[in-house]
């Protein structure tokens, strides 16, 4: 079960962003991975490590929102649990990601490093990744999510507070490195638009909002996954 992208390398990153925002249809998505796959080379870049980069783009995985977690299970190799229990239905409490949700939005979920791609009313850009010179590589999904996103002193807050919860804190570690979860996955409104909708937001779409909530804000949702 994969509940972070914390391991994988910027430019499979950059794949899977450009996958999700370009794909308007099937055809879309069919024909970027046919592009990337032709180029992938050029795709990735001289960025990270390219082999392990380029095993990451080919064996890249459909990802589906499963259910939310009700325990705990560890991920290791010498006591790590082999059960995990997910809520697949019903109703449930989760933290809300950065942008606002409304009482009855269809609710999608989106990984954190796709932020850069909505605009803040939790619409998707209108704008697609370009390539700067024919075929997209990594360098161009990079200055695409290179905005900067104002956010509110109050949002801010919520989110610093709340991620303490995932052992995440502003200062790093002895070594370095900070410890909790990085590039995890949130909850966002789902906003229908005829013109600009995308396939994998429609297809990622997995509860209803019982109720409104501010960016990072715990919020009651009704997972419906079956029927929606």
């Amino acid at each position: 079960m994969v509940v972070t992208l914390a391991e994988m390398q910027p430019a499979a990153v950059n794949y899977l962003i450009a996958l999700y925002h370009n794909s308007i249809t099937m055809a879309d998505r069919d024909k970027f991975v046919d592009d990337v796959e032709r180029t992938i080379d050029r795709f990735v870049g001289p960025t990270g490590n390219l082999e392990f980069a380029k095993k990451q783009i080919q064996e890249m995985p459909e990802f589906f929102m499963v259910g939310v977690s009700v325990g705990t299970a560890w991920a290791h190799p010498n006591s790590g649990d082999t059960v995990a229990t997910v809520m697949i239905g019903g109703l449930r409490t989760i933290m809300n990601g950065a942008f606002p949700v409304h009482c009855n939005d269809e609710v999608m979920w989106y990984w954190e490093e796709e932020r850069p791609c909505f605009r803040p009313d939790g619409r998707r850009l209108p704008r697609k990744i370009e390539g700067a010179h024919g075929t997209i590589t990594s360098e161009d999904v990079a200055r695409f999510i290179q905005v900067t996103i104002e956010t509110d002193a109050d949002d801010e807050r919520r989110r610093k507070f709340f991620d303490r919860g995932n052992g995440n804190y502003a200062a790093p570690s002895r070594d370095g490195n900070v410890k909790g979860k990085q590039r995890i996955a949130y909850p966002k409104p789902f906003r229908h638009d005829d013109d600009n909708e995308r396939i994998y937001d429609r297809r990622r779409v997995f509860a209803k909002a019982l109720c409104s909530a501010r960016p990072y804000e715990p919020v009651d949702i009704m997972i419906c996954r079956q029927s929606l």
